[in-house]
């Protein structure tokens, strides 16, 4: 059966459900470089169904108001994930994060989330003082670029893929975590003090990493998060309070403590978006409405299932999940998903959006065959070794490019023309300079999906044009030919790209759930 190309959505265009977020120009320079968005026959379904759902949610959301909410586009700081254990310490790490923020500075995004789990700084743990020590001095590095810190605290993915670091809570009452859990979020409050600190958004997630399956109930949860919120003391320090539910597990997860006067904000984690999540989405941001609060995006990414994981996963998310988000065709998706997440966020009280899955800002593989066969942490080493020269070099990927553009431009967006063409086309638009290289050589041949309600643009401009397919190159995505690096320039480039591609081979991804 013939790939599928997912063609432009006349939704993106004023209609009926009003249009997506427009992206403004983007006054930097940014190498854009291209991928195959072509959606291979095994995909075309869960394409055009997805593409459908966030066009019903184009709908719900209506036209533009006058007045728009104002929020902060931020992204994870996966070079300083705690997932990563030790080899946060080592000096080549702190040059990857240092590369990290420049990218993301460049970008436009004005705030980071840093992921610090439990039981990092737990006195008992190895080394607890030197992560406490790195993680103060890392916030106050993000505060002298005027950048803002959100702190998640959760506990450590120990013994999945997912981190590198041995613990166990067996033998562990489940009062003592509670203690525990408070007082390791007191010393980010007293010591860190970011201008954020989620205690708890993941219900099921917890549960299943810790065996405490008090948490994977409403009640059980509510009761979590009260207890916190009783314990912690905030007073002297910059730090909000933060907690919520990821939308796989519904408003029930937060009705319990939504009310709460010492909860500063809501919280959610927006994946996935098929089905009903992106309505429970909507009813989140209203219930943080009724009680005077904002909403706090604190992960969201466009995950691209449209059903539950197989066992032995937990549902929907982890490696079944990230196996399908990592081609260049997840932009069909990716991109449109990120306008209208732009969109809600300046309808509703949403206080910053942070993008989780950020390494596809600076690449994606281009899908085939061949790489689909293979288990997702083989293909995730090979995206390692793209996304961070990448990064360094500030060129991005279309999705990278969108955000971008959306961020920079945040307050009033407007329409921008961008290319799609091949190796060293140059655009200009107001103070813009967008540099396209491709990862393929010539088009292929590829039939328009026939569901026209469910699609989307690639960019911006493209409201009215289709994807174009082309040709795969065994995922590589190689860096422009234009750039030159002096000697020095080498030594130094390669340091920070084997520190940010050792640190992304750890970092953190959450098993998410589907309730």
């Amino acid at each position: 059966m013939a790939s599928a190309q997912v063609a432009a959505s006349s939704a993106h265009s004023s209609g009926a459900g009003g249009s997506y977020a427009s992206s403004p120009s983007t006054p930097t320079s940014l190498t854009v470089q291209q991928y195959n968005t072509t959606v291979p026959a095994k995909y075309e379904s869960n394409y055009t169904t997805l593409l459908a759902d966030l066009s019903a949610f184009n709908a719900t959301l209506g036209p533009y108001p006058a007045s728009r909410n104002g929020f902060t586009y931020a992204a994870s700081l996966v070079t300083a994930d705690g997932n990563r254990g030790a080899s946060l310490l080592r000096a080549s790490a702190q040059a990857g994060v240092t590369a990290n923020l420049d990218a993301y500075q460049a970008m436009g995004i004005r705030e980071v989330e840093i992921s610090i789990p439990y039981p990092l700084l737990d006195p008992t743990f190895p080394n607890s003082s030197q992560y406490l020590a790195y993680y103060t001095q890392l916030v106050q590095n993000v505060h002298s670029r005027d950048m803002k810190v959100l702190i998640e605290s959760h506990v450590v993915f120990a013994g999945t893929g997912f981190s590198s670091i041995n613990y166990s809570f067996t033998g562990m009452s489940y009062s003592e975590f509670v203690t525990r859990a408070i007082a390791q979020n007191q010393l980010i409050i007293d010591h860190i003090r970011p201008e954020y600190l989620d205690i708890g958004t993941e219900a099921d997630t917890e549960a299943a990493l810790t065996g405490y399956h008090q948490l994977d109930t409403p009640s059980g949860w509510t009761g979590f998060i009260e207890q916190q919120l009783s314990s912690l003391n905030k007073t002297g320090s910059p730090t909000k309070i933060c907690a919520g539910a990821g939308t796989w597990l519904g408003v029930q997860f937060l009705e319990g403590f939504a009310s709460d006067p010492r909860l500063d904000f809501l919280t959610t984690h927006v994946y996935p978006i098929y089905g009903t999540n992106l309505q429970v989405l909507v009813q989140m941001a209203q219930i943080a409405q009724q009680n005077n609060k904002r909403l706090v995006v604190s992960e969201g990414w466009s995950e691209t299932v449209t059903v539950r994981s197989p066992p032995p996963g937990t549902g929907v998310g982890g490696a079944f999940a990230d196996h399908q988000e990592l081609w260049g065709f997840s932009s069909v998706v990716d991109i449109p998903y990120l306008k209208l997440m732009a969109k809600f966020c300046s309808i509703f009280p949403v206080e910053l959006y942070s993008a989780f899955s950020e390494q596809y800002f600076f690449a994606y593989l281009n899908y085939t065959q061949r790489l689909d066969s293979m288990d997702y942490f083989t293909l995730d080493s090979q995206i390692n070794q793209l996304w961070a020269p990448n990064m360094r070099t500030l060129t991005v990927t279309p999705t990278g490019a969108e955000y971008a553009s959306l961020a920079l431009g945040a307050a009033a967006p407007s329409s921008t023309t961008s290319t799609t063409s091949t190796t060293s086309t140059t655009t200009s638009s107001s103070a813009t300079t967008l540099r396209t290289t491709s990862t393929h050589s010539q088009s292929s041949t590829s039939v328009s999906t026939s569901h026209s309600t469910a699609r989307t643009s690639r960019t911006a401009a493209e409201s009215t044009s289709s994807f174009t397919g082309t040709s795969s190159v065994q995922g590589q995505a190689a860096p422009p030919q234009s750039l030159a690096f002096g000697i020095l320039e080498v030594v130094v480039a390669a340091v920070i790209i084997v520190g940010l591609i050792a640190g992304y081979a750890l970092m953190k991804r959450s098993p998410r759930r589907q309730a």
